[in-house]
């Protein structure tokens, strides 16, 4: 009986442990008239508590340490019954309030919720920790999100309409750690020369492909300054850098744990390693890439250029780009900042030691209105294209 019973309260404790196993991972988050959903593409959301009867606190966390503290959540919510809920989300591993809390009722419309963020110390210094929010909710699931979602299927559909609409070359220019195709479409002219043009490097940076995708579109548009343009230079667009990363709903990394956009020195990493490889093929096979420009975002928007003194061909390029941006958008602020990044091994540093040429990185700020946006993507890429036509 003894042995019997210690057999019983052995397998009662493994059930017990296995209970709590899954409480705290696929079912943390239901609870009894509310759940909250974390298994959709680009899902960021680690773990719930409720802490009232209709409170309750949400836990973000990175993918690895140390990383840059832009957290990323992303979930869904719904209710036995319609009912309104107070929700908190807050942040591990040092994790910072960054982005403005977005709802949706289909995934595709998107409206900034009112919220209240508090701010505490990190590391001496005072940021914004946790953000709260209302909610209505109800049996249909409703979304909440950082910032729009582009994800993987997103950008598929993005990239064949594309291919179709304009007889582009669609191909698996590189594969991510978790092996999925990192895709690049192609525009070819009778000629050597190249525009490279980049995107999602890390995850959370929606509005850079925000930015990215009307840019790309304008350089495809019938207008006659685009379709001068592409007879006289190839372009290769590479949209998602970060599959992995954006699927997974990560910070900053791809699975590899690695920021990409600080790869490009080392070249360890698959996706950027398959890049790389382009470009070589490029190179050897007589072509010359003469301008890149790298989508991102951060907190305002801004341009990254290589200094004109950096002893690279046609040194003012950049800076007169984004002269004529200003001057055609007054009421839009070009925030043009040169510099050198040589350890880091950013993208735009790659560019320049590599091939010789300049190159930047294209922030849009975080909360910038979509439809500046927009106009400034479209207007921006009719101005690079009219700057290299001369």
């Amino acid at each position: 009986m003894l042995a019997l019973f210690t057999i019983t309260m052995s397998y009662l404790r493994l059930v017990t442990l296995l209970t709590f196993l899954l409480s705290t991972s696929a079912w943390a988050c239901e609870f009894k008239s509310v759940t909250f959903h974390n298994n959709f593409s680009a899902a960021g959301l680690d773990s719930c508590e409720q802490t009232g009867m209709f409170e309750y606190e949400l836990w973000i966390k990175p993918e690895n340490t140390p990383i840059n503290p832009s957290a990323w959540y992303a979930f869904q919510v719904s209710a036995t019954h319609d009912q309104q809920i107070y929700v908190t989300i807050r942040y591990k591993d040092k994790g910072r309030h960054r982005y403005t809390p977005k709802v949706s009722q289909d995934g595709q419309q998107w409206q900034t919720l009112a919220h209240e963020v508090t701010t505490g110390r990190i590391d001496g210094k005072r940021h914004p920790k946790s953000v709260s929010f209302q909610l209505q909710v109800s049996k249909t699931p409703v979304w909440v999100s950082a910032q729009e979602i582009i994800n993987y299927d997103h950008y598929n559909r993005w990239m064949i309409q594309l291919e179709q609409a304009h007889d582009l070359k669609r191909y698996q220019v590189s594969e991510s750690v978790d092996k999925r195709a990192i895709w690049a479409l192609e525009s070819r002219a009778d000629s050597n020369e190249w525009l490279i043009l980049i995107g999602r490097q890390h995850p959370p940076e929606v509005t850079g492909a925000l930015g990215m995708m009307p840019f790309v579109e304008t350089v495809l548009s019938a207008l006659p300054v685009a379709e001068k343009f592409r007879e006289q230079y190839n372009i290769l667009i590479i949209p998602l850098v970060n599959p992995d990363g954006v699927e997974r709903g990560h910070w900053r990394h791809n699975v590899g744990g690695k920021d990409l956009n600080r790869n490009w020195g080392e070249l360890t990493e698959p996706e950027v390693i398959g890049i790389h490889n382009r470009f070589q093929e490029i190179v050897k096979q007589g072509g010359k890439i003469v301008y890149a420009v790298d989508f991102h975002s951060t907190w305002r928007s801004l341009f990254y250029t290589m200094p004109e003194d950096y002893d690279l061909k046609n040194p003012t390029f950049s800076s007169r780009w984004l002269a004529s941006l200003a001057q055609t958008l007054p009421n839009f602020e070009v925030d043009e900042r040169p510099g050198i990044s040589k350890n880091p091994g950013v993208f735009k540093q790659y560019i320049a030691d590599a091939y010789g040429v300049h190159s930047v990185t294209y922030e849009v700020g975080d909360r910038s209105d979509r439809n500046e946006i927009r106009l400034v993507a479209k207007t921006s890429a009719m101005l690079l294209m009219k700057q290299m036509l001369k």
